[in-house]
C-alpha cells in the first residue's frame, strides 16, 4: 500500500492509513469518482452502500474487505434530544420516541447498512470486478500499525483532562457487545 493514493473521511483514518505508507488524501465523497477518473487519487475508503451511488464499481476493479472486528474503522450514529426539550413533550409524543429509541431501532437501522453491504457486494461481483478479503496476519498489521495513533488520542484527550484510555476501552467494550445486536 505504499505510495498508493486514497481518499479518506477522517482526520484518525487518514492517520491510519499514512501509518501503513498510504498517501492519504482528504476528499469530500462527491468528489471522489471525478478524482478516480482524472487518476488524482488510486483509490478510496468508502461504505458499501456509497459504491453504487458514486458508481466507484465503474471506476475501480479491484476492492478490498478488512474482516473481523474491528474492522478498519466503525461509525456511530446518534439521534439526540436535550432533556429540557424532551421533557416539555406532551406525553403522546414521547411515546412514540419511546416506541422508536434504544436498541432494537438502533439494530434495525444498523441491519440495513449491514443488508446494503451485500446488496453491494453482490452488484460488484456482478461487474466482474474482484473483492479481496485481507488475510488475517495482514489485519494483524494494520492493528498494530495504528496502535500509537490510539495512544496519540488518549494523550491528546488526556492532555485536555479525561480519561482518554477508559473512553478507548468504553468504545471497544460496546462495540464488542452490540456488534451482533
Amino acid at each position: 500500500m505504499r505510495g498508493i493514493r486514497l481518499r479518506f473521511s477522517a482526520r484518525l483514518l487518514g492517520d491510519a492509513l499514512r501509518s501503513v505508507g498510504v498517501n492519504a488524501i482528504a476528499m469530500p465523497v462527491p468528489q471522489v469518482p471525478e478524482a478516480l477518473a482524472q487518476g488524482v487519487i488510486d483509490g478510496c475508503v468508502l461504505a458499501w452502500e456509497a459504491v453504487p451511488t458514486l458508481k466507484i464499481q465503474e471506476l475501480v476493479k479491484f476492492h478490498t474487505e478488512i474482516p473481523g472486528s474491528p474492522t478498519l474503522s466503525t461509525t456511530s450514529f446518534l439521534l439526540a434530544m436535550n432533556t429540557p426539550r424532551y421533557e416539555s413533550l406532551p406525553g403522546d409524543l414521547k411515546a412514540v420516541i419511546d416506541a422508536n429509541s434504544g436498541l432494537k431501532p438502533a439494530a434495525d437501522a444498523g441491519a440495513i447498512w449491514d443488508n446494503e453491504a451485500v446488496v453491494v457486494t453482490e452488484l460488484v461481483r456482478k461487474r466482474k470486478n474482484t473483492i479481496e478479503s485481507l488475510p488475517e496476519e495482514s489485519v494483524k498489521s494494520w492493528r498494530k500499525a495504528v496502535e500509537p495513533i490510539y495512544e496519540a488520542w488518549v494523550k491528546h484527550i488526556s492532555d485536555r483532562g479525561q480519561n482518554g484510555q477508559k473512553l478507548v476501552e468504553t468504545v471497544r467494550e460496546l462495540v464488542a457487545k452490540y456488534e451482533s445486536a
